[in-house]
């Protein structure tokens, strides 16, 4: 088991706080339209290592820290190979300030319970 965060804006803290979960959620630019759930091993948020920019959306997705503990974790790096073209993995690797080594995902439709909120992050 690994203690891993997720980061969240006010939106996406409501519905982790009344499930006591994470849910995961189809991301447009996988090639596979599994859930995935995204998780850190960063728990001072960094939102261009961590890809929570926001050009598109007036949110701050960092926001709320979730923290989790969880052996279904795996890191992006190893499961891009399969779940994403290796153009649409250099959009997301090779961004600007990206750090995809902090990166992890849980791939699936499991909930994974959250254990704590770790506050405003």
């Amino acid at each position: 088991m690994s203690v891993l965060y997720h980061y969240t804006c006010d939106h996406g803290d409501r519905g982790i706080r009344n499930d006591g979960a994470l849910r995961g959620n189809p991301h447009p630019l996988m090639a596979k339209p599994l859930p995935l759930i995204w998780l850190t091993d960063m728990d001072v948020p960094d939102a261009l290592a961590l890809g929570l920019t926001s050009y598109s959306i007036a949110c701050d997705r960092t926001a709320h820290r979730f923290e989790v503990d969880t052996d279904r974790a795996v890191r992006w790096v190893y499961a891009a190979r399969t779940l994403i073209t290796p153009a649409r993995r250099r959009h997301l690797d090779m961004a600007n300030g990206a750090r995809p080594m902090h990166w992890w995902v849980v791939i699936g439709p499991e909930m994974v319970p959250v254990l704590a909120e770790k506050g405003d992050a």
